[in-house]
């Protein structure tokens, strides 16, 4: 019946190895998909403009999208096994599980909204803010010069779990957690690849806490060349517990992590290897486990 509105479309492949394409026209929403479900498998969808959708399910495998990929108003869905060259936006109370895929282009998590990454590369920036949540396990970050390749930011949070995160020259810090945002960062202490690691660039911090933000680090290497390794500042807090180096590796009398005033720093286990910790001013809180050797700046307190 022509006009007639489609709740439940699937879409797949005749041969399910994305040689069937969809290609759209600029000039509108090429795709807009509006309290209904959507199932893609086995094609390339190449787009004009955005590809949109509001209150609804999408699922996707074995796909290639050429475009940006938009959920919002409550929209879910499940990415699998598929390959996005474009920017994906969840925003407004949406979320996103998305495993073994790759995104060439930034994402942006925004309103309440959370996405789950597993055993995936994201070659571009990840955006998590105003009240957002990420997690990635078993995942890569490729961070471009464009931006810094995390930002989370306005009462947001982000976990990792044996992931890898890779900044690049001139984006900025590694990771920024800003204005009441926090980050966990955790491994496989049981192998010997199971840390996450953070790596930042020459003249990059690898973390950056900002306005009363905090961290809980265990089971990672965060590592830095001529900054320090992480920057803690107004008001900020970190606590590091057990198998974590963190380390500047151009001069080993350099401070690997500075604490601003106020700000707190919490080195909990001894299994915990950080060489120099500065301080801004002798408000600055350090506490140290009794059996580390880090060297302390006279202000720490």
């Amino acid at each position: 019946m022509p006009n007639k509105p489609i709740s439940y479309l699937v879409i797949k492949g005749f041969y399910n190895d994305k040689s069937d394409t969809i290609t759209t026209p600029s000039g509108g929403f090429d795709f807009f998909v509006d309290d209904s479900y959507l199932q893609l498998s086995g094609i390339t969808l190449n787009l004009g403009e955005d590809f949109y959708i509001g209150s609804s399910f999408l699922r996707t495998k074995n796909v290639e999208i050429n475009g940006k990929l938009k959920l919002s108003r409550s929209s879910t869905g499940d990415i699998e096994d598929s390959i996005i060259n474009g920017e994906v936006n969840v925003r407004e109370s949406s979320s996103l599980p998305l495993s073994d895929s790759t995104i060439n282009g930034e994402i942006d998590i925004e309103h309440n909204s959370s996405v789950k990454i597993r055993n995936s590369t994201i070659n571009g920036e990840l955006e998590i803010v105003d009240n957002s949540f990420a997690s990635l396990d078993e995942t890569t970050v490729n961070g471009t010069p464009n931006d810094r390749a995390i930002k989370v930011k306005h009462n947001s949070s982000i976990s990792l779990w044996k992931s890898n995160i890779i900044g690049a020259t001139g984006g900025g810090d590694v990771i920024w957690i800003y204005n009441n945002s926090s980050i966990s960062s955790n491994g496989d202490s049981s192998t010997s690849d199971g840390r996450s690691s953070i790596t930042a660039p020459s003249g990059e911090h690898g973390i950056r806490f900002e306005l009363s933000s905090s961290g809980e680090i265990s089971t990672t290497n965060i590592t830095s060349v001529d900054r320090q390794a992480i920057y803690l500042q107004h008001n900020s807090s970190l606590a590091v517990w057990n198998n974590v180096n963190i380390d500047r590796t151009d001069d080993t009398s350099s401070p690997d992590i500075r604490v601003s005033a106020p700000g707190e720093l919490l080195l909990n286990e001894s299994s915990v290897i950080v060489g120099n910790v500065d301080c801004e001013d002798i408000i600055s809180k350090v506490q140290l486990h009794q059996s580390l050797n880090t060297n302390l700046d006279s202000k720490c307190n």
